[in-house]
């Protein structure tokens, strides 16, 4: 696995880019399969593996709060992309990489965030207030995947 978490194209935009030591083939069974990506991703995925081919996570349960989006690119087993890098986000928050790394330990209250403006919202407020309690099960997913990959000491 790469050392590295993650780095900004610019300043909306996060890459993940990962190297595993699995076969490519059962790796991307895993990002690609709405079976493997419940099993450590999100509880409710929806994957149609194909260009233009649609997918779905769900947080929380089936009723919760979805994200939705087209496959733009699509080079099985290397490559599965979206959105397109034009897309802009419905909601954008900007924070800092402090506080985003809190956040996703659980240990930021964003509503004291908001009213302190650590944290600034673009887009519907009441939407992303919304999904917030939808995001709690990736909390402890977070914390595992620092601790998993060598970064324990990242751990708050």
């Amino acid at each position: 696995m790469t050392d590295e978490l993650a780095t900004f194209v610019d300043r909306y935009t996060m890459r993940h880019q990962r190297t595993y030591p699995h076969p490519i083939e059962r790796v991307w069974e895993a990002v690609t399969t709405a079976e493997h990506l419940d099993a450590w991703m999100l509880p409710v995925c929806q994957v149609e593996a194909r260009l233009g081919g649609s997918w779905s996570f769900t947080f929380a349960d089936p009723d919760g709060v979805a994200m939705e989006g087209v496959i733009v690119e699509f080079d099985p087993p290397r490559v599965v992309a979206d959105p397109p890098d034009d897309a802009t986000a419905e909601i954008n928050l900007k924070m800092s990489a402090d506080d985003a790394h809190r956040f996703w330990q659980g240990k930021l209250n964003m509503t004291v965030a908001l009213a302190k403006k650590q944290v600034q919202v673009a887009g519907p407020m009441a939407k992303m207030m919304k999904l917030l309690p939808a995001l709690r099960p990736a909390f402890p997913r977070y914390v595992e995947f620092l601790q998993a990959n060598g970064h324990a000491d990242k751990v708050l």
